[in-house]
């Protein structure tokens, strides 16, 4: 899996989640500051905002900034296993009691 889809998956995980929650964020630096604020308040695990954040950040330097072919296998496999935690996340608030 690509670096730039793990980002997404994780992304759209995100917005289920915040949907979940009846926050609509449709933008990807809105979704990013909704997850701070809910970490900050405590409703979200410390550091779920900061992966996805790491996973955006390396998702804009695939696809604009580093050339094709810079990035490794391990590099892939790295986003995806961040994915992979973050998708954990955004499970248990889906799944969870809605709150607000």
């Amino acid at each position: 899996m690509s670096i730039q889809a793990s980002y997404m998956a994780a992304f759209h995980a995100a917005k289920a989640a915040l949907g979940h929650l009846g926050i609509r964020s449709k933008y990807h630096t809105s979704v990013l500051r909704r997850l701070e604020d809910l970490v900050r308040e405590g409703s979200l695990p410390i550091g779920v905002d900061d992966t996805l954040q790491v996973l955006f950040s390396r998702r804009n330097d695939a696809a604009y900034r580093v050339a094709r072919g810079q990035w490794t296998e391990d590099d892939s496999s790295e986003a995806l296993a961040l994915a992979e935690g973050f998708l954990g996340e955004m499970r248990i608030v889906i799944e969870g009691p809605r709150f607000r």
